[in-house]
């Protein structure tokens, strides 16, 4: 994706990006009938697989659609969020449980209209124990309290456990891969630390694969491309089950 003025212009200037995360967004307000989805658990299997700018995208489409939305950073190890929103906040997530400061004083607004971000500190020591503990949970219940919405960017799984433990208190988790990075092992091993988390596996978005418009002006996304998810649906027991977004430079499967 090209680099861009502002977080805005991401979204803006991707009409395919838009038509992805439109469809992700609608598939996640219908992905639980008895109790709306609001806490969402975005990781990875690997760096580099694009979960951060999917975080921002789907936080975009959250507050287009009028849902006021909060993007959380919990990679400590590698804070992406504040660079691709262009925000470095004076406070952070580290304030609110050791400084008993104020979610108001420490989250702050972006350039876009209902849309929040709440900074971690780099290199948070013993990151797996701040989650766990009381303090923290009680921080997440007020943050579902103030947002609509919250999006929590998280390191990679199948590197830090943490990813788990926080998809163990969300709603819904979002597994993003890029196309071709990993194998069909690696994959199924981080899908099998969300199920021994009790995680609510929302599903997959795959970036990175091939398209090509016919004559009729649809797109189609290189199967052969996509040996993940495909292995991935039989370790589920589910055949074409996904929600074809592959017009986009991404693929849902939605499993939820």
């Amino acid at each position: 994706m090209p680099v861009t003025r502002n977080i805005y212009e991401i979204y803006k200037n991707e009409p395919l990006l838009q038509e992805a995360t439109r469809v992700l967004r609608t598939n996640i307000q219908f992905a639980s009938v008895d109790k709306p989805i609001q806490s969402i658990v975005i990781t990875s299997v690997t760096p580099s697989e694009g979960k951060t700018i999917n975080t921002i995208a789907l936080g975009i489409s959250m507050a287009v659609a009028g849902k006021r939305t909060l993007l959380v950073d919990m990679d400590c190890h590698r804070p992406m969020l504040g660079n691709k929103l262009k925000i470095r906040p004076k406070f952070n997530l580290k304030h609110i449980l050791y400084d008993n400061m104020a979610i108001s004083e420490v989250v702050v607004p972006t350039i876009l209209k209902n849309l929040f971000f709440l900074d971690v500190e780099p290199q948070m020591k013993h990151l797996a124990e701040v989650i766990s503990s009381n303090k923290f949970n009680s921080m997440v219940s007020k943050l579902n309290s103030e947002y609509d919405i919250v999006i929590i960017d998280t390191p990679p799984l199948g590197m830090l456990i943490e990813a788990a433990l926080l998809a163990n208190r969300a709603d819904g988790t979002i597994l993003v891969l890029k196309s071709g990075q990993n194998d069909t092992k690696e994959v199924l091993d981080v899908i099998s630390q969300l199920e021994k988390a009790n995680a609510h596996i929302l599903g997959v978005v795959l970036n990175e694969i091939r398209v090509t418009p016919n004559k009729n002006g649809y797109y189609y996304y290189n199967k052969g491309e996509d040996k993940h998810v495909e292995s991935r649906k039989k370790r589920f027991g589910r055949k074409n089950e996904h929600s074809d977004i592959s017009k986009t430079k991404g693929m849902i499967d939605n499993v939820g």
